[in-house]
């Protein structure tokens, strides 16, 4: 398995991750209100609010 950063900034991070023939890519976003964290474009999780968004 191998997985490198492809994207960081303020409000996004992008990891592509690698195993064996198959690659993923995680993403986390934080909006205005909430955060979310996707796999492949799918949604897997998301909070909303101001508090406990580390949490995600």
């Amino acid at each position: 398995m191998h997985a490198e950063i492809v994207r960081l900034s303020l409000h996004h991070v992008d990891i592509k991750i690698v195993s064996g023939d198959r690659m993923h890519v995680l993403q986390w976003r934080r909006n205005l209100l909430w955060d979310e964290v996707l796999l492949d474009g799918s949604r897997q999780a998301a909070i909303h609010g101001l508090w406990g968004r580390e949490n995600v």
